[in-house]
């Protein structure tokens, strides 16, 4: 009997021991989240899609704004960027969204990109003009851009196919006649329009901005603006077709792209790593 009142004298002293061991030194519990640690890429792949904005037409040097903006881009960060130019003149949304479901080259570095910029809508509202320059109703000008928007929509569908996570900036269009056809309504209008509906489908889009160049480039300098008596009335625009950007041009488009790239630098320089 004594025996059996010491063992349980025994267990229960060992059970209040491991109890007041778990309230001294309770379990350490497992982290729910690995650290994450947040590096700066060092390689940057850029892709240029659209029209001969992008290509450079126009710019003496052929650089364009896509060289430009590489090379703003390493001298404000520490990376390296590799440039994919696909623009080709005179390409519409449709023509840019053909070549991107045919080209598997396009389809390959897209899927690496770190960036993606887009010139895209110049060409489609110029067809839009040559139809209808004499007279364009509303109603023809709401179903160009109708027309327009789908393409568009589908094109970044595409692309989104490819690449989720690129940062994607399109560059809206230009009046690079603005001081030669200053009194044609339907020509500054049409313009305004055309950027309006560009700007609404990027808002809907992430990891998207759009950037207006109009009252940049058709302008010119704040010396045309002055003075409009010169022959040559544009500085930023070439004198070669008096419709594509010169070198200066561009030089304002990049500064433009890249003031945006700059503000939005944590979307597509930074990289998390367990």
């Amino acid at each position: 009997m004594k025996k059996i009142k010491w063992m349980i004298y025994s267990i229960s002293i060992i059970a209040i021991s491991f109890m007041v061991s778990l309230l001294l030194f309770p379990k350490a519990k497992a982290p729910i989240n690995q650290a994450i640690s947040v590096k700066e890429k060092e390689v940057i792949q850029y892709v240029a899609l659209g029209d001969s904005l992008t290509e450079g037409i126009g710019d003496e040097g052929m650089d364009g704004f896509v060289t430009k903006i590489a090379d703003k881009m390493e001298e404000e960060f520490p990376v390296c960027v590799m440039t994919h130019n696909f623009g080709v003149s005179g390409d519409r949304s449709d023509q840019i969204l053909k070549r991107l479901k045919e080209s598997k080259t396009q389809q390959k570095e897209i899927k690496s990109a770190d960036i993606i910029t887009l010139t895209v809508g110049g060409n489609d509202f110029m067809q839009t003009l040559k139809k209808h320059w004499e007279s364009i109703s509303k109603k023809q000008m709401r179903n160009a851009i109708q027309s327009y928007i789908e393409q568009l929509e589908l094109l970044y569908n595409t692309i989104r196919r490819y690449n989720e996570h690129a940062v994607i900036y399109q560059v809206g269009i230009y009046n690079p006649f603005y001081y030669d056809l200053k009194n044609v309504q339907t020509l500054q209008s049409g313009i305004n329009q055309w950027n309006s509906a560009s700007q609404s489908i990027v808002a809907t889009q992430k990891r998207s901005y759009f950037i207006p160049i109009n009252d940049v480039i058709s302008k010119g300098t704040k010396q045309d603006q002055i003075n409009t008596d010169d022959e040559w009335k544009n500085h930023f625009i070439s004198r070669d077709d008096h419709v594509h950007p010169n070198a200066q041009g561009y030089t304002m488009i990049a500064n433009k792209v890249f003031h945006k790239i700059k503000e939005t630098k944590t979307q597509w320089l930074n990289t998390t790593a367990p």
